[in-house]
């Protein structure tokens, strides 16, 4: 099971690191981690998720906690989360 904390782990602290730069795509991610695409998609399959979902999960998770914590506006908080704008960070909630 730690092998699944692992990557999961791994996974989140790549997608927290490229959102804010927009870049955090499986494709990116998967460069990032040293694994081909295919390998990091077979590899979330086999625990049941998918890229999609963590990144929308993790995005959700850090949403809250900005919002929160009440020191940034809805834009800056968007844009640490790889939102095009913050309508599109709004619609995602």
């Amino acid at each position: 099971m730690g092998g699944d904390d692992d990557l999961l782990g791994q996974l989140r602290q790549t997608i927290a690191m490229l959102l804010p730069q927009g870049t955090a795509s499986l494709e990116e991610v998967a460069q990032q981690m040293h694994v081909s695409k295919r390998t990091l998609y077979r590899k979330l399959e086999e625990r049941g998720t998918s890229f999609r979902q963590l990144v929308e999960d993790y995005r959700r998770e850090q949403a809250f906690c900005h919002m929160a914590e009440e020191d940034l506006s809805l834009g800056d908080i968007s844009f640490l989360l790889g939102f095009s704008s913050s309508s599109n960070f709004t619609r995602a909630l």
